[in-house]
């Protein structure tokens, strides 16, 4: 399949100094050379670190040396607190909320940002920070610490806090078979993989008509099970799609849902993208369901779990995928899902039996201010 690539990455000034950071999670050094990638994706948590608050010399709680937002008594009571407030130059309406978590590394000041499939890197200040008001309990006023937002334009100093929110486009060509194979993402958006340490949370994928004869076509949806399948999503040339990376989000298939899945049958695979797609399963009838078994789908950013309706014609199961879920077979049923509103139920000649009762889906990267990492979280 010939691709075409448009890698369109962010570039704003923020920082001449090579440090330690956090991609993905995982630590790992920045060029030494002028950091100019401030990109970040939406959804994703802006985290201010102990490591941020020791560079940026505010005072703090800590418990055995490290950060902590409060410090309670012998009986459980709050005695101590830590009240901060992150203001913004611009953006603040892409904001969701602010506010302490604890992770695994130790608690973290986060700033999430909302959702948003449409919003693309372009090289253009989309959210800044005015200043940060850090007050612990006791204080005679707070620390406050204030940074250069009145230039919304890239620059050298050092007292800035700027980041390009969107997501990296990616153009890509229909095949002569008028096909987009979303299967192999890695080859589509290389570059991008390898930037964020092999976990990308999602690109802007636009279609180009390519050897395609009529610039009409379909997205491949990727199959990870072994059943013998075929996953369409419509695209035509022009458009964009926003493909999403299920790996880079929290909700998968739990311990107790995968207990259920029946890996003779061999229904595995996922939606990445907005649109629904469209799904056939052959050989239906030498898949092993010799009992009631469901197909569900699972948002794999919200969680929402749907049983889907399946229709049965000639041996060949067909079924629509919601967009961004996970979809597997299972036998029995699974606690707390919806159902579809379109049921249809078919019959299996040799037994008579109903076959499947049906029913009705940080990246992270780097902000480098003043000398301190400010970490993305997916």
């Amino acid at each position: 399949m010939k691709k075409v690539l448009a890698l369109v990455l962010a570039v704003i000034m923020v920082c001449t100094m090579a440090m330690a950071i956090q991609v993905g999670g995982k630590p790992v050094t920045s060029p030494d050379e002028t950091e100019t990638g401030v990109a970040v994706n939406p959804g994703t948590a802006i985290a201010i670190t102990q490591d941020d608050l020791d560079k940026w010399d505010i005072e703090y709680l800590t418990e055995d040396g490290k950060l902590v937002p409060q410090i309670k008594d012998a009986k459980g009571k709050v005695t101590h607190k830590s009240t901060v407030s992150v203001s913004f130059g611009t953006g603040s309406a892409l904001v969701a909320s602010q506010g302490w978590v604890e992770t695994t590394g130790g608690w973290e000041y986060q700033i999430l940002l909302k959702e948003n499939d449409t919003m693309k890197l372009d090289e253009k200040v989309d959210l800044s920070f005015s200043q940060i008001s850090y007050k612990n309990t006791g204080d005679l006023k707070a620390q406050v610490l204030k940074f250069n937002d009145a230039d919304k334009t890239a620059g050298t100093e050092d007292d800035k806090i700027l980041f390009d929110v969107g997501y990296l486009v990616v153009e890509v060509e229909l095949d002569e078979d008028d096909v987009i194979d979303l299967t192999t993402m890695d080859t589509i958006v290389p570059d991008y993989v390898l930037n964020v340490g092999g976990l990308f949370r999602g690109v802007i994928v636009k279609v180009l008509k390519g050897d395609s004869e009529t610039g009409s076509g379909h997205c491949i949806m990727p199959n990870t099970g072994s059943a013998k399948w075929e996953g369409v999503i419509p695209v035509r040339a022009g458009e964009t799609i926003f493909v999403s990376n299920p790996d880079a989000f929290d909700e998968v298939w739990t311990d107790k849902e995968a207990d259920k899945y029946d890996a003779v049958v061999g229904i595995d695979g996922y939606n990445p993208t907005a649109k629904p797609a469209s799904v056939k399963v052959g050989d239906y009838t030498l898949l092993g369901w010799d009992k009631p078994t469901n197909i569900y789908a699972k948002n794999y950013r919200t969680g929402a779990l749907v049983k889907l309706a399946v229709t049965l014609d000639d041996g060949v199961a067909s079924f629509t995928v919601p967009a961004f879920s996970w979809v597997a077979s299972f036998n029995g049923a699974l606690a707390g899902a919806t159902v579809e509103t379109t049921t249809e139920t078919t019959t299996n000649p040799g037994t008579g039996a109903n076959d499947v009762v049906g029913v009705a889906a940080a990246l992270a990267v780097v902000a480098l201010v003043s000398g301190a990492a400010i970490s993305l979280k997916k």
